[in-house]
């Protein structure tokens, strides 16, 4: 499922039916991101909530490129990196941290 270009509160029930339907459909999950360059934390919160009901149901889910600049500055401004786990960096960051 690819994201649009701006991914914010008020976009993001439009984009939350998209994740739905991806969650309808068998196999792992897979989200493009990499042409996110407005963010805001609705985004952070969709993503989270995908990734918690992915592993509540067994299903793999991941992001198909490393976390873009926007979305990765706005984990860190948010405080989200401060205490990402391995599993965190892995997800958004493909594990390296430094990007």
């Amino acid at each position: 499922m690819q994201f649009p270009r701006e991914v914010t509160l008020s976009s993001i029930c439009e984009i939350h039916d998209d994740v739905t339907a991806a969650f309808a459909r068998d196999g792992a999950i897979e989200f493009d991101i990499r042409n996110v360059e407005i963010v805001d934390l609705g985004f952070v919160q969709l993503v989270e909530a995908a990734r918690k009901a992915a592993a509540a149901d067994g299903r793999q889910i991941g992001l198909s490129h490393p976390a873009s600049q926007p979305v990765a500055q706005l984990l860190q401004r948010a405080g989200f990196l401060e205490s990402a786990t391995p599993a965190d960096i892995d997800f958004w960051f493909h594990g390296d941290a430094t990007q």
